[in-house]
């Protein structure tokens, strides 16, 4: 009887907790540095920055210490926001690469060589990596059976978060040119007709990539 019930209780999965915790503890690791340089910035009277960088030091201390501890909610967030991430940051990174190239820029000097590959690896590789691994299914599984009760994000549809992620950025970045009221109004009309799914009329060509998060995400 005893050898039943214990086979019952055997995972049929593999376990990523060792996974978890790895990535949890360079997640924290980060978020400490983004907390030191947020202080560094603040003490040099770069209040405002300092008050952007506190905020995702903040997002990744408190992601690395659910990573840690197998928290469903840890894991939805981080995948979340690493679509997110992605998808916005690689928009950022073939217009560099293609003003470059228009310019007549030679993108292997090495000036640009450098900048490329540290965008490479921050807009790109980091990003991806993360929705591999939390999006892996063992991973889910992982945190499913360490953490037990339900969370509030597995009522939540995955892309209706992302999509909740991607409005509150924007409306965070119409904060600071709110003070300008030479681009306050192209903010505000291009949160405008994003919101109402009429990013075509704003003249910003990111509303197209929402489809290809929303996708992606929808398959996880």
């Amino acid at each position: 009887m005893e050898n039943r019930e214990d086979a019952v209780h055997i995972p049929s999965f593999r376990d990523r907790k060792t996974g978890l915790v790895v990535f949890g503890i360079i997640l924290i690791i980060i978020g400490l540095l983004l907390a030191l340089l947020s202080l560094m910035c603040i003490a040099h009277i770069y209040v405002f920055l300092g008050l952007f960088l506190a905020v995702p030091a903040v997002w990744f201390i408190s992601m690395g210490i659910g990573s840690i501890k197998a928290r469903r909610w840890a894991r939805a967030l981080l995948l979340v926001t690493s679509w997110v991430w992605f998808i916005g940051e690689i928009n950022i990174f073939i217009i560099y690469i293609y003003n470059e190239i228009a310019q007549g820029a030679q993108i292997y000097e090495d000036n640009n060589s450098t900048w490329i590959w540290f965008m490479l690896v921050v807009f790109i590789i980091a990003p991806v990596i993360l929705i591999l691994f939390y999006g892996s299914k063992n991973v889910k599984a992982t945190c499913e059976f360490r953490n037990p009760q339900i969370s509030w994000t597995d009522k939540c549809p995955l892309p209706v978060l992302a999509l909740s992620f991607i409005y509150i950025y924007m409306a965070v970045l119409m904060l600071p040119d709110g003070l300008r009221p030479d681009r306050s109004n192209a903010w505000g009309n291009s949160f405008f007709w994003i919101c109402l799914g009429r990013g075509d009329r704003c003249g910003n060509k990111n509303h197209l990539l929402f489809p290809v998060l929303l996708r992606g995400m929808g398959r996880i």
